[in-house]
């Protein structure tokens, strides 16, 4: 529709309101849908890789913020480029328009992302900067002490396309209820649902006191 209102509107005042084409009003609006329906489409396959790639950023609003900007600009590269050169544009031609389409779509993305980063704060109670849970009071606890280790820890919720931050939030809130029944040495078990998704998480008290999660996956 704004594609094909914005024709009538740039027919009008250059040929006169009276010659306006209602043909290629009507191109332009269908080419206008069909980019917004494969824009949608693309940016849909994008999301779960490129969120793969940003879940270990704490804030959700930065996390957002560069998730949806990197989709939207890949998107937004892919769909300029391609109309250019479907329409004959040269290479170089194609790869500017490509540019000015991804630059169009980080800004968008970084707009909307900041907002929805905000959102999610909001409705999960969650310091927008941080990413830490303001409802409960926090007890010691990591999930693993080395990269390598906290890599094994998630990487089955990995698999499962859970977000680390949500897997770890939930996992600290189950663990105020139930801190006190985690004996050093001895294995402690529960089921959570995160996102929709029944995991388990196994958690050890270590000497020191500290709690450490060394496991967490995804029950069927």
């Amino acid at each position: 529709m704004v594609s094909a209102g914005n024709s009538a509107l740039t027919q009008g005042f250059t040929n006169g309101w009276g010659n306006i084409d209602w043909m290629q009003v009507g191109i332009s609006g269908s080419i206008g849908a069909a980019t917004s329906y494969l824009g949608g489409q693309l940016g849909a396959a994008l999301s779960k890789p490129i969120s793969n790639l940003t879940s270990d950023i704490a804030s959700p609003v930065l996390r957002e913020a560069v998730t949806q900007s990197a989709t939207n600009a890949t998107a937004g590269f892919a769909l300029s480029a391609g109309l250019a050169w479907g329409s004959g544009a040269s290479f170089e031609e194609g790869l500017k328009q490509g540019g000015q389409g991804a630059l169009m779509g980080a800004g968008i993305g970084v707009m909307t992302g900041t907002v929805a980063g905000f959102k999610y704060a909001h409705e999960n109670n969650v310091n927008p900067w941080t990413g830490n849970d303001l409802s409960v009071n926090k007890i010691n606890i990591q999930f693993g002490n080395n990269p390598n280790q906290e890599y094994h820890t998630f990487r089955h919720t990995d698999e499962l396309g859970l977000n680390r931050i949500d897997v770890r939030n939930a996992v600290e809130t189950n663990l105020q209820l139930h801190s006190d029944l985690i004996q050093t040495g001895t294995p402690f078990s529960q089921t959570i649902v995160v996102n929709g998704q029944t995991v388990q998480y196994t958690a050890y008290r270590l000497p020191n006191g500290i709690i450490n999660i060394g496991r967490i996956h995804g029950i069927k």
